[in-house]
């Protein structure tokens, strides 16, 4: 809808949560050709992708930024409150509500650049998998219950949504339950990790769920190194940005030998989960040659995002 107008100035709104994010700048670019100056005014919550780091390395670029306190005035108390309560000392509270751009954290195992963004295929996957990562309690200061939806089709892993957070057993059993109706997809148990607990929280829900047990890695640090090598393989597609996840796969760190690690990536691991499911138990992923009809087919979802 873009293509064939012609403009001396745009606004680009939310740039970096853009669904095609790269395709459209490039066509808004594209129809700027009136005047001897055209202007680009872009706004969007300090996210670091590729096309805002390379909007930002274009000569003449101001980046200018500003938090939600400084509209303080014209927001009621009651919402400010909250903000505070709810995310305070959180990296979402920094770059949401403070506007602040995160850089990588140095040691994570993620690189922001090896995580792909695209469509899902329009055919249907060779396997599915509702991974679980269960908090054992439910509290303020608990750490939240991974549910990662991924599939695969050939050798591309897709992340399809996450529904994780704070929630009950009953909750997450339920959801689990629901999505499988939906989908068709297999529920994963880790044996050495809260199994026992998923497979009775989730047969109670629903006697006749199909659950697999499988054995994990049993430490976190070697779990997310293992699916960290298949995104810096671009083998693994995000079906669109997951801000939680995504933020907490950039910016948890191993702890150091003897050291607690600040806080539990429960949406990374149970990512790192499904993608060890899906891939096999093997050490990297293989860069195997696809046949044409299915390299066309996924050619569509990652195009201008590995360039």
């Amino acid at each position: 809808a873009i293509r064939g107008f012609s403009a001396e100035i745009a606004w680009c709104d939310e740039i970096s949560s853009w669904k095609y994010e790269r395709d459209t700048w490039r066509n808004i670019i594209a129809c700027l050709r009136e005047g001897t100056n055209p202007q680009v005014v872009v706004t969007s919550t300090p996210q670091r992708t590729s096309v805002m780091r390379e909007i930002e390395g274009y000569e003449g670029t101001i980046v200018s930024t500003s938090s939600t306190y400084e509209n303080k005035h014209n927001l009621p108390k009651t919402f400010l409150d909250a903000l505070e309560e709810n995310y305070a000392g959180t990296l979402l509270y920094r770059q949401e509500i403070l506007g602040e751009y995160l850089e990588q954290a140095e040691g994570a195992m993620y690189n922001e650049e090896d995580i792909l963004h695209g469509e899902a295929p329009t055919s249907s996957y060779d396997q599915g998998c509702i991974s679980i990562d269960p908090a054992v309690t439910v509290s303020e200061n608990s750490d939240e219950t991974g549910i990662i939806v991924a599939a695969r089709l050939a050798d591309y892993a897709f992340i399809i949504d996450d529904f994780s957070g704070k929630h009950s057993i009953d909750v997450w059993a339920q959801k689990a339950v629901d999505l499988q109706h939906e989908l068709g997809f297999m529920i994963l148990a880790e044996t050495n990790n809260g199994g026992d607990l998923i497979v009775k929280a989730v047969k109670d829900k629903d006697p006749y769920a199909r659950i697999k047990r499988i054995h994990a890695i049993a430490s976190k640090t070697d779990r997310l190194a293992e699916a960290a090598m298949y995104y810096q393989q671009h083998k693994v597609i995000h079906t669109k940005v997951f801000k939680d996840l995504e933020l907490q796969m950039i910016s948890w760190v191993p702890p150091l030998p003897g050291k607690s690690a600040k806080g539990s990536p429960d949406r990374a691991d149970a990512g790192a989960q499904a993608l060890r499911y899906l891939f096999g138990k093997r050490k990297a992923p293989s860069l195997v040659h696809l046949p044409p009809k299915l390299t066309n087919r996924i050619a569509t979802t990652i195009k201008g995002r590995i360039q």
